[in-house]
């Protein structure tokens, strides 16, 4: 007689304490679960299945319900895959703001502290939609491109596979948020320009 695995425990992972640090999902893959609760309500997220990002809308669903956020994956993950989400929390009310923007600096500033070239390239209400395509420190480069430094604005090279040295945009995707000056970005992509003068040595 054939006996399918079973999960015993179907409780959550423990989360890291770095609510911006990767949060392993792996254990909760069967091959049938499709739905993956994230443990905290977000503002947007990255979910890497196998070391590949998927794309929000064409791979996997947010949803949110009772101060709770989830994925829905289109397929489920098989058993003994590596799902990694990494998640962005949502702002909760104005008494905690400052103690999540503190934490929010460790990674990606929050929009006001972001490098004025980012900021002339994305308008406010453009930055959430921007952060699901966030790069995040020591996570792999998951495409060969020119990614800017959202804490330092500085534009190089990177190669996939690479560790983030920071908190990473892809060049392209500022150019493509058609902000308010994108033609320095669309500049800098299409000619292969080296990084702009003025950059910290």
């Amino acid at each position: 007689m054939v006996h399918k695995r079973r999960i015993m425990d179907v409780s959550l992972p423990q989360p890291p304490d770095d609510p911006l640090a990767p949060y392993d999902l792996s254990a909760l893959c069967d091959g049938r679960r499709t739905d993956f609760p994230l443990g905290m309500l977000v503002e947007t997220v990255k979910v890497i299945l196998n070391d590949v990002y998927l794309q929000e809308g064409l791979d996997f669903l947010l949803a949110h319900k009772q101060g709770q956020s989830k994925v829905e994956l289109r397929r489920a993950p098989r058993a003994g895959d590596k799902l990694v989400v990494l998640r962005v929390p949502a702002r909760k009310s104005a008494t905690t703001g400052a103690h999540y923007e503190s934490s929010h600096l460790e990674d990606v500033p929050p929009y006001d502290h972001l490098p004025k070239r980012v900021k002339d390239n994305i308008a406010r209400e453009q930055w959430p939609e921007a952060l699901r395509e966030v790069v995040h420190t020591s996570t792999s480069i998951p495409e060969t491109g020119r990614y800017v430094n959202l804490k330092n604005g500085l534009i190089f090279e990177y190669v996939i596979g690479q560790k983030a040295n920071g908190p990473l945009l892809p060049v392209h995707a500022l150019a493509g948020a058609r902000g308010k000056e994108d033609r320095p970005f669309h500049h800098a992509h299409d000619a292969h320009a080296a990084p702009p003068s003025g950059r910290l040595s």
